[in-house]
């Protein structure tokens, strides 16, 4: 009895961990493409309209940024992580869209996981100025309910406008971005 109580709850904890690991936001290898898909409970994802959700984060600087401090700004929210190949390749449009539009839009990339080192080693090889945050536990995304890569438009009112859930292919698409939420 004793065996069968045991093995029950190993098999329970297994199931749990394994529903705990696909939940979360981008831990795994994307597809080809570099889009991690979303959570399958699509009632529960964040869509259009709804209220972006309040977050408080540390940039690799260690300052910290809560959404809710640029209330009556818009802001263009990214989530990216560093081994997602369209993250990374959309960066010098994120780069670019960042020198032409700082002074009109907060622009946040959040970077989903605790992967200070592999950040570090991608700053060195490149240009990036804008703020990145770091979603160590990676509960903002799973606030977010989308994976990596994803960009949520917010209007001055907080709340989200637009989204986006794949990769940048040019300046355009950010651009097409920021007119929704002026």
């Amino acid at each position: 009895m004793y065996d069968r109580t045991a093995r029950a709850l190993a098999v329970t904890l297994v199931l749990c961990a394994a529903m705990l690991m696909y939940a979360s936001c981008a831990r795994t290898s994307p597809p080809e493409n570099g889009v991690s898909p979303p959570p399958t409970q699509s009632s529960m994802t964040l869509e259009v309209g709804d209220p972006a959700p309040n977050f408080t984060l540390q940039t690799m600087q260690g300052e910290t940024v809560t959404l809710s401090q640029y209330r009556g700004k818009p802001v263009l929210l990214i989530f990216w992580v560093v081994h997602c190949e369209g993250c990374i390749q959309e960066i010098p449009y994120i780069q670019e869209f960042y020198d032409k539009h700082a002074d009109e839009v907060v622009l946040l990339a959040v970077h989903v996981g605790d992967a200070r080192d592999q950040i570090q080693k991608l700053l060195s090889t490149r240009r990036i100025t804008y703020p990145i945050l770091i979603d160590a536990d990676e509960q903002v995304c799973i606030s977010y309910r989308h994976g990596a890569p994803a960009t949520f438009a917010i209007d001055k009112e907080g709340t989200i406008k637009a989204i986006k859930e794949e990769a940048f292919l040019n300046v355009n698409e950010i651009e097409a971005m920021l007119q929704k939420i002026k």
